[in-house]
């Protein structure tokens, strides 16, 4: 995939200190703008957020007529139905006459299309899926919830079709108030005043911003859509913030690991991609690739991902990405999975570098501190951010003035040592 600017060039302390290589997955991020540690980011959950599978068949002519009857009868009918009580509703809104729902089990579905007469086969039923039944289920156990359902109100159900919305809530994003200025996205731009809290349906191709500064919706229901907005505030509007919370718990950090890294004195944002049916479907024809149902698309999630973040980019500057936009371009994967296996990290010991590796990834840091022409002032507040200078510190303190001295001591030495580092890197032509 081609990108319009430049990225970041990225390190982690481990391939610094085996030489100055790059590694593809660190958390510092280096370019002649500065230096960026992906620590500040603290990634509380990524997943599937939304499932709409459609189904092409023959609807069961007894179901359908009681499903008919039921809401002829008026509004608020329930039916109990494949194990579950549904309550009984208009399906209307999203193109299709009736609509059975249950919030508590996860799930709506919508059965008979508006656009397909009574009777005849066609893409007669979608399956929606909500974060908490999916995230309680593998892909393939989430497939066979859904061609299960489908058998039971159609015959000859086929996946023709799905939509999926991709998700990642993290800490500590920076998003300007003016990211609707500044995201670069082909969206047309429109602001309403004294609009409610962000909705998801019914926008066309433009621009949406709600909340002060705490929502942003760029595209269209029927296209690409993707949101920036404060997960915490609408979770906790549309009282779904117990289950939120519960989940961003489940995160750790090595910084915090068994701990949770998540915080409720801290804001949650939330970036989401949202790939209507139609777009899924271009992907497929563009890529030669079969991507009907949900466990098709499964396998193709990060790159579709990667393909919504590109095309609504958060730049730094004419030439470089934004560190943390490339961070989620390149570090947030979506391998679906059961919860309990996406937030388990190992805790790095403290001091885990030897003395030998601590003074190459030492080196390399200065390396790529000259390269990017960084001022000493800048570069020695790079160092003491990049997760290696308390080690520095104990290192070369222990080393130059022996046991009992001051943390201030030590850090005497290593500016001293650093400055000196710093000028022979640029005298010998490691910034050229």
């Amino acid at each position: 995939m081609a990108y319009a600017t430049k990225f970041w060039q990225r390190h982690s302390i481990a391939s610094l200190s085996e030489g100055d290589k790059g590694d593809p997955q660190g958390n510092l991020f280096f370019s002649p703008l500065g230096q960026w540690n992906a620590d500040t980011l603290q990634v509380l959950h990524h997943g599937v957020d939304t499932i709409r599978q459609l189904y092409s068949g023959l609807l069961r002519p007894d179901v359908y007529a009681s499903i008919k009857a039921l809401f002829d009868v008026g509004h608020g009918q329930m039916i109990d139905f494949a194990g579950n009580r549904w309550l009984v509703g208009s399906g209307k809104r999203g193109g299709y006459r009736y609509m059975l729902q249950n919030a508590d089990y996860g799930v709506v579905v919508l059965l008979g299309s508006s656009y397909v007469e009574e009777g005849l086969n066609g893409s007669q039923l979608k399956i929606q899926l909500s974060p908490h039944f999916i995230l309680e289920r593998s892909v393939d156990d989430v497939q066979a919830c859904l061609n299960t359902l489908a058998d039971l109100f159609m015959t000859q159900a086929q996946p023709c079709g799905v939509a999926v919305h991709l998700a990642c809530d993290m800490h500590g994003l920076d998003v300007p108030l003016d990211l609707d200025s500044r995201l670069t996205t082909k969206a047309r731009a429109s602001r309403r005043s004294g609009a409610s809290y962000l909705e998801f349906e019914g926008f066309g191709d433009v621009v949406q911003i709600f909340g002060r500064g705490q929502s942003f919706l760029f595209g269209g229901p029927t296209g690409l859509q993707f949101a920036v907005y404060r997960k915490d505030v609408q979770a906790e509007e549309t009282d779904k913030l117990h289950f939120w919370r519960a989940k961003w718990e489940t995160a750790t950090s090595e910084h915090t690991f068994p701990e949770t890294c998540y915080s409720s004195k801290l804001a949650v944002w939330r970036v989401e991609a949202r790939f209507h049916h139609t777009v899924v479907q271009e992907f497929a024809y563009g890529s030669g690739l079969e991507l009907n149902s949900f466990k098709q698309v499964s396998e193709h999630l990060t790159g579709l991902w990667r393909y919504a973040l590109n095309n609504f980019r958060l730049d730094q500057t004419s030439t470089y990405v934004r560190p943390e936009w490339q961070f989620l371009m390149e570090s947030v994967q979506f391998v679906h999975n059961p919860p309990h296996l996406l937030y388990k990290r190992a805790k790095k010991k403290p001091g885990e570098l030897n003395g030998r590796s601590l003074a190459i990834a030492f080196g390399g840091l200065t390396s790529v501190y000259a390269r990017n022409r960084y001022d000493l002032a800048y570069a020695y507040k790079c160092l003491q951010a990049s997760g290696i200078y308390r080690d520095l510190v104990n290192h070369y303190g222990f080393k130059e003035l022996g046991p009992g001295f001051s943390e201030s001591d030590g850090s005497a030495v290593v500016y001293d040592l650093f400055r000196l580092k710093l000028e022979q890197k640029i005298l010998r032509g490691a910034a050229v």
